[in-house]
């Protein structure tokens, strides 16, 4: 389970090293490069990782064992965001945008994210539901992997776990050398257009804040929207397919709201559905390969940490 987790903070830790310039950190008399500072943080939460795994083997209990399971869901954001700026300084901070809006044109004859958002602009309670549905994928990624945990089921949970983080570590390398930053930051309607026009009641001030003072340029191809929301489809597919009903409907929905909202082209989101599964069967199969994916489920009842210490030790 820990290894996709720690491959990434060794990869950041040695990107950060190697490519500090993402900034500069002002500590005690001068500046330091950002990614210096970045490299000891990575570093230190490599230590806290293996930290928690030692505490849960000797001590075991509920708070331990659930912590141990679903800290790397605390890590996501810090991997995405890392990616965005380390993809500024890779190849000189080359972008392939001008290629994917020609795609897009190509494929559709037009270029969606220049008119699908025109046709509704003037709608609040359309823009809340988009921009409400790009929200909506933050929720979902940070409680899809509580679901087999809170079936009882631990050794579905590290599964799931590994099998989303490798997805994870594979996205951000891919970010960081291919780096595509989006229709609102390369077309200059977009970017002059902004957010400003755009009425709603709740999602849509949110993130007209949100987009004033975050940038998210770099990541766009394929979407890591649509990709990962098509993970949770996948994963309720295996654990319980009631939960489809939820998925599908969320994966359309951010579907059109990474379009409508010019975070991406829409080619983007669908080499996100196609990888998606490709993904998914690779990481599953890699993860039976290892010896703990051929091992007998060792952890018997429930994950809410009512788990034998010697069993916890050995998860």
């Amino acid at each position: 389970m820990d290894i996709p987790v720690l491959a990434s903070v060794a990869f950041f830790i040695a990107a950060s090293i190697l490519v500090p310039g993402t900034g500069t950190i002002r500590i005690g008399a001068g500046p330091l490069p950002r990614g210096y500072v970045v490299a000891a943080g990575f570093a230190a939460a490599g230590a806290l990782i293996l930290g928690l795994a030692a505490a849960e083997r000797r001590y075991g209990g509920r708070i331990l064992s659930f912590l141990r399971t679903l800290y790397p869901l605390l890590l996501i954001t810090p991997f995405f965001l890392e990616s965005i700026l380390l993809s500024t300084q890779v190849f000189g901070g080359r972008s392939h945008d001008a290629f994917f809006r020609s795609l897009d044109e190509a494929i559709f004859g037009f270029e969606p994210y220049l008119e699908f958002y025109k046709s509704f602009e003037s709608f609040p309670r359309f823009n809340e539901l988009m921009f409400g549905s790009y929200f909506s994928y933050y929720v979902m990624i940070a409680t899809v992997l509580w679901i087999p945990w809170i079936k009882g089921d631990r050794r579905e949970t590290e599964r799931s776990v590994f099998v989303y983080f490798l997805i994870q570590f594979a996205v951000a390398v891919w970010y960081v050398f291919f780096r595509v930053q989006g229709p609102k930051y390369w077309v200059p309607e977009l970017h002059s257009h902004w957010y400003g026009s755009f009425r709603g009641f709740f999602f849509v001030p949110f993130f007209q804040r949100g987009f004033e003072t975050v940038t998210l340029s770099g990541a766009a191809f394929p979407s890591s929207h649509v990709l990962f929301s098509s993970l949770c489809v996948l994963f309720a597919w295996r654990w319980d397919k009631r939960f489809l009903a939820l998925y599908l409907p969320m994966l359309a929905l951010v579907l059109l709201a990474t379009v409508y909202i010019f975070a991406h082209y829409a080619v983007d989101g669908l080499a996100a559905l196609v990888l998606a599964p490709l993904l998914f069967y690779g990481a599953n199969r890699l993860y039976d390969a290892l010896p703990v994916g051929r091992a007998p489920n060792r952890v018997p009842g429930r994950a809410t940490g009512n788990i034998p210490r010697s069993a916890a030790g050995r998860a």
